[in-house]
């Protein structure tokens, strides 16, 4: 791998991390919110958006470590796979995005001291909502990271079958 294709693939690899962790970071909002409006208390639109805002600074950080721990095992091996399977990569990538953040999130919850550190797991709803996001990351990844490659009159097309 060149060391331009290197940093391509390592740059992708941040953002669809970033992608995810602010997937979940508004997933667990949203979550904590809908609990707080069963209960009977009216949120206004303002504080909705200022809740989701305060969440990606603060939450979203936190959970990016969480989805890391899960992605960089489970990004080698999908990448290892779709070098024997290029059709695959793409779907490869999306599975193991969202099977990673699942493992993270029972592994997280099963050894931490308090369940549900992260509040949006104690839902169905909200478990989906975050492991959907992590297969949302995976699929940026596997876009972003895809090698380009020129075709005829200077188009740039895009090949899974180039990065075998």
């Amino acid at each position: 791998m060149t060391s331009g294709r290197r940093v391509r693939v390592v740059g992708a690899f941040i953002a669809a991390l970033g992608v995810a962790a602010n997937w979940g970071s508004v997933v667990q909002t949203q979550v904590s919110l809908l609990a707080l409006r069963r209960l009977g208390m009216r949120i206004p639109w303002d504080v909705n958006l200022e809740s989701v805002v305060r969440d990606l600074a603060g939450f979203a950080p936190f959970y990016a470590g969480i989805v890391l721990v899960g992605w960089l095992p489970a990004m080698g091996v999908a990448a290892w796979l779709s070098h024997h399977h290029t059709a695959l990569r793409t779907p490869l990538h999306a599975l193991a995005g969202a099977a990673a953040v699942a493992g993270a999130l029972f592994a997280l919850d099963t050894l931490a001291p308090v369940p549900g550190v992260v509040a949006a797991t104690r839902t169905g709803l909200g478990y989906t909502g975050l492991v959907a996001g992590g297969a949302v990351g995976g699929l940026c990844f596997a876009i972003w990271s895809r090698a380009l490659r020129p075709v005829a009159f200077g188009v740039v097309s895009t090949s899974d079958a180039s990065l075998s």
